[in-house]
C-alpha cells in the first residue's frame, strides 16, 4: 500500500508497505533540496528510496537495516539494546499481520528509559510512524515485514 504522508523531507519516512517488504524514503540533505527545487519543473523534491525484506529499525535520523530480530514471538532484550541509543520518546514495534506484545520486562526497561511503547500490526505501524514524524515527534519504528 502507497502511503501519501505530510512528511519532514529531511527525515526517514516509510513511502510503502506489502507483503514481505517495505519501502522507505531516505531525508534529503539541505543541498539535494535546493538542487531538486532548481531541477524539477514541479518545485517537488525528488525522493530515494530504500527497499527492505528483513526486520529493521527507523527513526527521522537512523535506519538500522540488519537489526537482527528474527521472531516478533520471541523478542529478547537485546533485540532492543540499539534502541536504547536513540533518542526517542515512543517505539512503534510493528509485529506483522499478528500483534505480539513482548516481555513485559523488555516493556519495563524501556519505560524507565522514557522510551513509550506502542504495540501493533505492521500496515498499523507504518502509518503510525509516519504520523508521528510529520508531528516532529521523536519517534523510532522497529518493523516485521507484513505478510
Amino acid at each position: 500500500m502507497q502511503i501519501n504522508p505530510d512528511f519532514n523531507i529531511s527525515a526517514y519516512t516509510i513511502r510503502s508497505y506489502e507483503p514481505k517488504q517495505i519501502n522507505i524514503y531516505t531525508p534529503l540533505s539541505e543541498e539535494q533540496i535546493r538542487e531538486n527545487m532548481e531541477s524539477s519543473p514541479t518545485h517537488e523534491p525528488i525522493h530515494h528510496t530504500v527497499s527492505l525484506e528483513k526486520p529493521f529499525i527507523v527513526s527521522t535520523e537512523v535506519l538500522i537495516s540488519d537489526w537482527g530480530a528474527t521472531d516478533p514471538e520471541n523478542l529478547k532484550m537485546e533485540d532492543f539494546k540499539r534502541i536504547l541509543d536513540l533518542d526517542i520518546e515512543i517505539l512503534i514495534l510493528g509485529t506483522g499481520k499478528t500483534i505480539h506484545f513482548p516481555d513485559p520486562k523488555i516493556m519495563a526497561t524501556l519505560q524507565q528509559h522514557g522510551i513509550g511503547l506502542e504495540v501493533m500490526a505492521t500496515d498499523s505501524a507504518c502509518r503510525t510512524y509516519n504520523f508521528l514524524v510529520s508531528d516532529e515527534r521523536r519517534v523510532a519504528a522497529a518493523l516485521f515485514m507484513p505478510e
